[in-house]
């Protein structure tokens, strides 16, 4: 009955569900570790991820020559 969202639409719903099924498998007091992949960054989405208790995300690169590849994390630098 378990899914993993696709895209952070399904994320808030599906890590409370996560949590209790962690705990009542016994699996220690740490909460599992969720990094989000492909992420788009913009500051309204990083912000709800930090809201979810998410500190870590993995970011969404295009698939293109150097300098294409290049302003794009130009354009990541103002969120780290």
């Amino acid at each position: 009955d378990g899914w993993i969202p696709i895209g952070g639409s399904g994320l808030a719903d599906a890590l409370p569900v996560l949590h209790e099924t962690w705990e009542r498998a016994g699996r220690g007091p740490e909460r599992p570790m969720v990094v989000p992949s492909f992420v788009e960054p913009s500051p309204g989405k990083l912000e709800h991820y930090a809201e979810l208790g998410i500190d870590q995300v993995v970011l969404r690169l295009p698939a293109g020559e150097e300098t294409e590849v290049l302003r794009t994390l130009d354009a990541y630098a103002r969120y780290l």
